[in-house]
């Protein structure tokens, strides 16, 4: 049986492409959180691509220049630090152990 008021109709036409775009947008919205969760793990692991490559590249320094395993290396100054030769305040905020448990 057909819709017999055509304004009736109009209405669940009207309804039906609205449902239509909720649809679309809600499907919208999951891509987005899909691509944002992607996007993090792709910076997150670059970041950890980059430490690595750090980390490799502070040993391979360390070897070529024949520095002991447990200097640091300071960014600020550039260089690897005798522990025994720190400031308290270096040996803070390198993170070096003053008493490390053998």
């Amino acid at each position: 049986m057909r819709l017999a008021d055509e304004g009736s109709l109009w209405k669940v036409r009207a309804l039906l492409g609205e449902i239509e775009r909720n649809k679309l947008n809600l499907q919208l919205y999951e891509l987005r959180k899909e691509k944002e969760v992607v996007e993090r793990e792709t910076l997150n692991t670059q970041i950890q691509l980059a430490i690595s490559q750090l980390e490799k590249t502070l040993v391979l320094e360390k070897k070529r220049l024949n520095i002991p395993d447990h200097w640091p290396f300071d960014p600020e100054k550039g260089e690897f630090l005798d522990p025994n030769e720190m400031s308290d305040k270096d040996k803070q905020r390198l993170g070096v152990v003053t008493n490390p448990t053998q």
